[in-house]
């Protein structure tokens, strides 16, 4: 220490320290825990060189590391206590922050620990729910005596023993927030935990699918290049849309999005008064949710993908059979069964307008099937129709979705010479625009922040009587 000049020697080796130098060592600054963290990591040794031999065993348990615990706390404080509120949390963009102080979400945390970050956050944001997960038993144990700067419990936290790569069933869907603090590179299959997470972990895996074709993309920028690219160039774009769709819209399309169309819906689904049909259904991963929530209510989902509509008609419900009101057909949204007019109290669309080439043409099929006074739920990406305002407002989530409409939407809704060209960013002035003119009345824009990134349009279908 004195040779590091921590503290001070002189010619008799009588060692001092200045007095404000002393709460450079007794506080929890990062360096020094760092430093201090050498003996931890050091525990195991004989037992890390047998790793490196010929048939010795391939790595080492985490509870070998009989002070692991006790060092990340130190370190995650020393880093992040001042940071993860005030810093991080509004870095995470789509309005995490917000949403957080306003509650009802639900975050988990994945490898908690001894529970230091859900115990912060949960305190500062009390109506939101927390559950911190992590294998080590002595965590959880130490993360459950956690309280309140108070002294009392949490009624907004808890914690589960849980291997982060085989986390519970009915957890699918239901968190808005997955948070995970150096605990990914430790794991030896941190890929079956990513595939647990929730929605942002989901829309940062979705590259691969959108440069798919990124070669035929290049065309399409150039002169006597090609309009645009076809579905079928997306060869798992619909897995990932079902990806993003269970992780994201599962737990509120009962419990919050169909309750916000208003218009008598819910007591019309509830009576089997209703007929609902579904463009763009895709799988039929939202039909399924709502056909088995409301089994006397008749449900039809339609898409133009033959591979989308085989895969929905293999859905079962929960308890394995088969559903008696749910029917898929494959058909152009812009081409309906004549036979459907005035024959549907409610359509719904998930993101399936934007990508049309001529969402004017299926929306004037839309108000043809809808039943007078007859509601459409569209369900679209949020934008203001302006790239500036929209980089202002949604920072870096506009940055993201501009970019996947570039690389899919874009393209997809172009592939026509005469393509209207939306786009994922087509935004509320365009989206509103374009449902007045095909004849839909009553138009208003629904907040959702069930779902992040998106907004609900809902529309009527109202007949004049002269």
């Amino acid at each position: 220490m004195a040779c590091g000049e921590i503290i001070e020697v002189n010619e008799e080796e009588k060692f001092g320290i200045e007095e404000d130098d002393v709460k450079d060592l007794i506080n929890s600054i990062f360096e020094n825990v760092m430093i201090g963290s050498t003996p931890t990591l050091l525990e195991p040794l004989d037992h890390l060189i047998e790793c490196f031999k010929l048939n010795g065993p391939p790595g080492l348990a985490y509870s070998e590391f009989s002070k692991f615990q006790y060092f990340m706390e130190k370190m995650s404080q020393a880093l992040h206590e001042k940071h993860v509120i005030p810093d991080m949390i509004p870095a995470i963009g789509y309005g995490i922050a917000e949403k957080l102080e306003a509650g009802g979400l639900r975050v988990l945390d994945v490898g908690c620990g001894n529970g230091f970050h859900s115990s912060l956050l949960a305190e500062k944001y009390p109506t939101t729910q927390f559950v911190g997960l992590d294998i080590g038993s002595d965590a959880i144990q130490k993360a459950k005596e956690r309280k309140t700067k108070t002294g009392t419990l949490f009624k907004n936290l808890e914690f589960v023993e849980c291997d982060a790569g085989k986390m519970p069933v009915n957890w699918t869907g239901s968190f808005d927030l997955v948070l995970i603090f150096y605990a990914c590179r430790d794991q030896c299959r941190p890929d079956l935990t990513l595939a647990n997470s929730g929605f942002e972990v989901l829309l940062n895996g979705m590259v691969g699918y959108l440069i798919e074709p990124m070669n035929q993309l290049i065309n399409c920028f150039k002169k006597d290049g090609p309009h645009g690219l076809e579905y079928s160039q997306f060869t798992k774009f619909q897995e990932f849309m079902a990806g993003t769709n269970q992780s994201g819209k599962k737990e509120h399309i009962v419990t919050d999005m169909i309750k916000a169309i208003e218009n008598g819906i819910i007591e019309k689904l509830g009576s089997g008064e209703a007929r609902v049909l579904d463009v763009g259904c895709g799988n039929g991963f939202h039909l399924s949710l709502l056909a088995e929530h409301y089994p006397k209510t008749d449900f039809i989902g339609l898409d133009i993908s033959s591979d989308a509509i085989k895969q929905a008609k293999e859905r079962k419900m929960t308890s394995g059979e088969c559903f008696e009101n749910l029917k898929f057909l494959e058909c152009d949204a812009a081409k309906m069964p004549y036979a459907w007019t005035d024959s549907f109290d409610l359509v719904l669309m998930f993101d399936a307008c934007h990508d049309q080439c001529r969402p004017d043409l299926c929306l004037h099929e839309v108000l043809r099937v809808l039943k007078p006074d007859g509601t459409l739920a569209m369900i679209e990406i949020r934008g203001t129709s302006n790239v500036y305002t929209d980089k202002t407002t949604l920072g870096d989530m506009a940055t993201m979705m501009y970019g996947t409409s570039l690389f899919h939407c874009l393209p997809v809704g172009s592939n026509d010479a005469n393509a209207l060209c939306y786009g994922a960013m087509w935004g509320e002035k365009r989206a509103v625009e374009l449902l007045n003119k095909c004849g839909f009345q009553e138009i208003q824009v629904v907040e959702t922040p069930y779902f992040p990134i998106n907004v609900m349009y809902c529309a009527k279908k109202i007949i004049q009587i002269v």
